[in-house]
């Protein structure tokens, strides 16, 4: 704004002094002079302008110089300002991590060694350093001390967490809870209480568990290799001995089905109430509900006759049992 007054007094200065000898001079000689005089008030004018203008730009340009600099002073603050949030949110959420791991650690009211190696190892996995590492450590025996709001730390963990990382994490609570081979009923108890805050459903804890079971009996948590090897090595064997098991019993019903049945077994079956192709277990247990139903003592009180029909039936249930037991082999 001050330029623009500068300006308007400059031209009106400029007007003032280019009609003044026509209102002062009433001599008609001063016309020899008025064409140098006015070249030298024009020259005067034009540099006085040429400078405010020079001087108007000069400030513009220190003014978009010192806005420039105080946005990137802004810009870098509010940066600071983001990683600072990002660190420290980190932060809590490792340390919401520590607290799951310390409440699932003393639920049984008994803190292992085995259980806080599993700790540490869970710790190296969320902590990169050294000194991060231990602090973290540091940080989770004085967890262990202290009284904790799970619900509270579990609305933290879900508006920071996906569902992927919520998974792994309860795998890293299950093997915490495992790490002396037995799951108890208090762990467990509080596993699914931080399920349900964490809202995994009952179907997904169900498919989460089942993936860190095999990954457990593949010795993927154990901390000892040898205890590892065993584990593998139990594991394997388990899963040969289900496969051996289902061969046998795929191989012993196709026998069964393949083969020619007899009248005689025919009726046995018709007796028992159950299909030849039924299988064993649904046969023993079709025998046991027989057995019961028409035992003889269950007849005492209806009367002589009625314990000859009951004595009766069941002498054909048994044959029909036997017959049945004989040809399928049943032990």
């Amino acid at each position: 704004m001050r330029f623009i007054l500068y300006k308007f007094f400059i031209l009106a200065g400029y007007f003032f002094l280019s009609i003044a000898p026509f209102l002062f001079l009433d001599d008609i000689s001063f016309l020899l002079i008025y064409i140098p005089y006015m070249f030298f008030i024009y020259f005067i004018t034009c540099e006085a302008l040429h400078w405010i203008q020079k001087k108007e730009d000069q400030n513009e340009h220190d003014q978009d110089e010192h806005d420039q600099q105080s946005y990137s002073d802004t810009e870098e603050k509010k940066n600071e300002d983001e990683i600072d949030s990002n660190e420290n949110d980190n932060l809590y959420l490792k340390y919401c991590i520590l607290v799951l791991l310390a409440e699932v650690m003393k639920a049984d009211g008994n803190l292992t060694n085995c259980e806080l190696d599993r700790v540490r190892t869970t710790i190296r996995r969320y902590y990169q350093t050294e000194d991060e590492q231990q602090n973290a450590l540091k940080q989770f025996k004085y967890i262990l001390d202290k009284e904790n709001d799970i619900n509270t730390i579990c609305r933290s963990i879900n508006s920071r967490l996906n569902d992927t990382a919520k998974s792994e994490l309860i795998m890293e609570l299950l093997a915490v809870a495992y790490a002396d081979n037995n799951l108890k009923y208090a762990e467990e108890k509080e596993i699914l209480h931080i399920v349900s805050q964490l809202r995994i459903t009952s179907d997904e804890y169900k498919s989460i568990y089942s993936i860190f079971i095999e990954k457990y009996n593949k010795g993927f948590y154990s901390e000892n290799k040898s205890q590892n090897e065993n584990r593998k090595d139990h594991y394997y064997k388990k899963q040969e001995e289900h496969r051996k098991s289902d061969h046998s019993k795929t191989n012993k019903e196709y026998s069964h089905n393949s083969r020619q049945i007899s009248s005689k077994e025919k009726n046995a079956y018709a007796i028992l109430g159950v299909e030849s192709n039924a299988t064993d277990e649904e046969i023993k247990k079709a025998y046991r509900a027989l057995a019961i139903k028409y035992h003889p003592d269950n007849a005492a009180s209806l009367g002589d006759e009625a314990i000859r029909q009951a004595t009766e039936s069941m002498k054909q249930i048994n044959m029909a049992w036997e017959v049945v037991k004989t040809a399928r082999g049943i032990k």
